[in-house]
């Protein structure tokens, strides 16, 4: 967590002073005694939280992973929340795919031999 933490305080938004730096490294302390109370140590004590239960949560997350990242993939990363003039430029600096790639009409994806030169 503290090298999130820190990653966000670097971003600018924040001043980088030294009181400014003594809290950052406050709240990755706090945020490291939190979980360790509150997720590693439930995750330890095997009387609160079962072999079972453990497996039901980790095969749910998988799914719930596994699924978001497959319609992410698949909707191309939602266009649509993007305003028209970002689209736009990002389909200018998109780089092409190197399987559409071609010279002279013949596709240079695969080639053993005649390689493309661009």
């Amino acid at each position: 967590m503290a090298f999130s933490d820190f990653a966000f305080s670097r971003l600018g938004f924040f001043f980088s002073s030294n009181f400014d730096r003594i809290g950052w490294i406050l709240l990755a302390l706090v945020m490291s005694v939190a979980s360790y109370y509150g997720i590693e140590l439930p995750f330890r004590n095997r009387s609160k939280i079962s072999r079972r239960v453990f497996l039901f949560a980790l095969s749910v997350s998988t799914i719930v992973l596994v699924t978001g990242a497959s319609l992410i993939i698949g909707s191309n990363g939602f266009p649509a929340r993007l305003p028209p003039i970002l689209l736009k430029s990002a389909e200018e600096l998109a780089v092409p795919s190197w399987d559409k790639l071609s010279q002279a009409g013949v596709s240079c994806y695969g080639r053993m031999e005649e390689f493309c030169y661009f």
